[in-house]
C-alpha cells in the first residue's frame, strides 16, 4: 500500500507483483518514486518563476514568428515587384484593374 497520510493512493496486488516479476517491496518503491517525483514536477511548473520563464519564452518565439513572416512577405513582395516590372520592359501594359470585395 502506498499512503499519502491517512489516504490510500495505491494498493499493490498479487497481479501486480506477478506481471511485472518484482518483489512487492521493490514494486512499491518504484511507484512511490514515480508519485513523489510527479507531485515534485507538479509544484515546479506551477511556481512563478518557471510560469514568467515560460512566458518570456513565449514572447521571444512571437517576435521570431513575426520577424520570420516580415521577412517571408518582404520576399514575396519584391518578387511581384520584380514580375510587373518584367512585363513592363517587355512591353506589356495593364488595360484595367479591379478590385474586388467580398461583399
Amino acid at each position: 500500500m502506498i499512503n499519502a497520510g491517512n489516504i490510500l493512493l495505491m494498493l499493490i496486488t498479487n497481479n501486480d507483483v506477478q506481471a511485472t516479476g518484482k518483489e512487492r517491496r521493490e514494486l512499491a518503491q518504484f511507484y512511490f518514486n514515480k508519485i513523489k517525483d510527479t507531485v515534485k514536477r507538479y509544484r515546479e511548473e506551477r511556481n512563478f518563476e518557471y510560469l514568467v520563464k515560460i512566458s518570456l519564452w513565449v514572447v521571444i518565439a512571437t517576435f521570431i514568428l513575426i520577424i520570420i513572416l516580415i521577412v517571408i512577405n518582404n520576399i514575396f513582395l519584391m518578387g511581384r515587384q520584380e514580375w510587373s516590372k518584367a512585363l513592363l520592359d517587355k512591353g506589356c501594359t495593364i488595360m484595367q484593374s479591379y478590385k474586388i470585395s467580398s461583399e
